[in-house]
């Protein structure tokens, strides 16, 4: 059954442990196809007929993926794009267009769309989109958890032991960061130890990734890991 507008608000409750496929289009036929297909495939789902009544029932915890027609009244599909970026909600948006158009499909996937199909497309390919969907955000939504935990973790470091972290991690010896706070090496090894055990790294390999994915993030861990391995040591 398609959840019609008043449905909305009522069904916004459902559990927020399975994954949800999403459905925006203003077209009711359509939609009834689509989400008896999504639905015979095993998912749940919820309908809305504006990008509006989305944004103003998603609770941003909900795992899922997001599918939209490009044929939407009201809002289209660029400005709720773009209005998902700046509310900082981060789901996979799949679009279906009624025509393949590839300047239009490269610049909605450059707005944040995870990918461009056309009506046409098999259901096959559908299902697959889902599912990387699915993926998608679950890996998000790990990420995010991680760089919160590790942020926690920062801020659990007082402002002496912060600052020996930042010298470490700029590879300064112990002697000199003993130098630079006008304090003895024994407290700053003592910091250095306080700060190892409050990150809860084993190395300063770790203790330097754990600080990218709190400030920056995980997808550039990788990168910084190379950049600094050759100039990274342990007094």
């Amino acid at each position: 059954m398609i959840l019609s507008t008043t449905d909305q608000q009522s069904s916004i409750s459902l559990s927020t442990q399975h994954p949800t496929v999403f459905v925006v289009d203003g077209s009711v036929e359509p939609r009834r196809r689509l989400v008896d297909a999504v639905r015979a495939w095993g998912h749940l789902t919820e309908t809305f007929d504006s990008a509006e009544g989305f944004l103003a029932a998603y609770e941003r915890a909900r795992p899922g993926c997001l599918i939209v027609r490009d044929t939407l009244p009201g809002m289209n599909v660029l400005a709720l794009l773009g209005r998902l970026q700046a509310k900082g909600i981060w789901l996979p948006v799949i679009v279906v267009a009624e025509q393949t158009d590839v300047q239009e499909a490269v610049r909605t996937m450059q707005k944040g769309a995870l990918t461009v199909l056309t009506s046409g497309n098999q259901e096959q390919e559908l299902r697959d989109w889902i599912r990387r969907g699915f993926e998608a955000d679950n890996q998000e939504r790990q990420r995010r958890t991680r760089q919160r935990e590790m942020q926690r973790r920062l801020a659990r470091l007082t402002p002496s032991e912060n600052e020996v972290l930042e010298l470490m991690i700029s590879g300064k010896a112990n002697k000199n960061i003993a130098r630079q706070q006008a304090v003895s090496l024994r407290t700053v090894e003592t910091r250095r130890q306080q700060v190892f055990q409050k990150m809860e790294a084993d190395s300063l390999a770790e203790l330097i990734l754990m600080v990218v994915e709190a400030k920056i993030g995980e997808g550039v861990c990788e990168q910084f890991e190379l950049a600094t391995a050759s100039r990274m040591r342990i007094d």
